[in-house]
């Protein structure tokens, strides 16, 4: 059904792209709510996000774009991020290459990138944000979120934590005022951004209060992507 649906869409150039396809690591509850979310500097998207809850065998995450400040003659670089209750859980690399008019090109493809290990940064002051993590790892049945959430609800911030994010595939930081007055995420924080990783790439913060709480200064490098459905 899947490659009938893009034989469809993609019309007489779907010989030129490439086919990928992964199995499934891991089964999606029935009803539960999948949110993609492109990022790419320079382009404009609308709807800005796309959720679905998954009650169907396949679906389609349908965006139009369009350039606003990329430049010309240069290929833009990006991620579809998708997430589970809030929880990023898989990002699809996207490559647009801006050009003063349209051309047959070389398609863009890459595979999907999945997450097994995530490590939440978050104040539990915030207890919408508490419950969105503590469903993502029973819907998702990651251990290792399993394992993030029973160590954080500790009283005290301990060094297992240090090893969690030692581990983690990604830093998702989920960024607030309670946030940036705790002095826990702050030593998540901290010690995320003294490994030796691709920043931008492993810490991901993500915002739902306008205006944004100002981010540390430390941080100021790296994209906050802002998810207001966050706080409902």
């Amino acid at each position: 059904m899947v490659a009938e649906d893009a034989q469809k869409q993609l019309g007489e150039r779907a010989p030129e792209f490439r086919k990928v396809t992964e199995a499934a690591q891991r089964e999606i509850p029935e009803g539960e709510t999948i949110t993609a979310t492109p990022h790419l500097d320079g382009f404009q998207f609308n709807p800005p996000s796309v959720s679905v809850a998954f009650f169907e065998d396949w679906h389609r995450f349908d965006f139009k774009l369009r350039a606003t400040s990329a430049p010309l003659n240069r290929a833009a670089n990006g991620l579809l991020t998708f997430t589970v209750a809030g929880v990023i859980v898989a990002d699809i690399p996207l490559a647009v290459f801006v050009g003063e008019a349209a051309s047959a090109g070389e398609p863009a493809s890459g595979m999907a990138r999945l997450y097994q290990a995530i490590f939440c940064s978050y104040s539990h002051q915030d207890m919408k944000i508490v419950e969105r993590v503590e469903r993502a790892y029973k819907a998702l049945g990651l251990d290792y979120l399993r394992d993030v959430v029973s160590l954080k609800s500790g009283t005290h911030w301990s060094e297992e934590l240090l090893g969690l994010i030692d581990q983690a595939d990604i830093f998702q930081l989920f960024w607030s005022e309670a946030a940036a007055q705790s002095d826990y995420v702050r030593q998540e924080w901290q010690y995320a951004l003294r490994l030796s990783r691709d920043n931008a790439r492993f810490i991901r913060p993500v915002y739902w209060q306008q205006p944004m709480p100002p981010p540390p200064p430390e941080m100021t490098h790296i994209h906050f992507a802002y998810q207001p459905d966050l706080g409902e």
